[in-house]
């Protein structure tokens, strides 16, 4: 334990000497600490922007679940109405040409 107390010292004295004789050092280190500590808190920032641009998007999916089931349900129900209509159609044809028929057949003298 004693060994490794005396290197620890003897290297924080030849650090502390190092920076002690070049000034220029310590400055360069604290320029990168600054660069690297910049860095941190722009990715911290674009995390956070991310992060939100996610919940907008989560946002507008579910809104665009919730649109599609009602175009499904109104979709449906314009395809009844469709039907509907068109087997409406069918029988008001189909009961014109019935009494036509019956007319034309009354008018020849069909039903003396």
């Amino acid at each position: 334990i004693n060994q490794s107390n005396e290197r620890s010292t003897r290297q924080d004295f030849v650090f502390r000497s190092t920076m002690a004789q070049n000034p220029n050092k310590v400055q360069q280190v604290q320029a990168q600490v600054d660069d690297v500590m910049a860095t941190a808190q722009s990715n911290i920032t674009k995390v956070a922007a991310r992060g939100q641009r996610l919940d907008q998007l989560e946002q507008r999916a579910g809104d665009l679940e919730n649109h599609a089931d009602q175009f499904k349900q109104a979709a449906t129900k314009l395809r009844w109405q469709m039907c509907l209509q068109s087997w409406r159609n069918g029988v008001i044809i189909f009961v014109l040409v019935v009494v036509i028929l019956i007319l034309m057949i009354w008018a020849a003298g069909g039903f003396d």
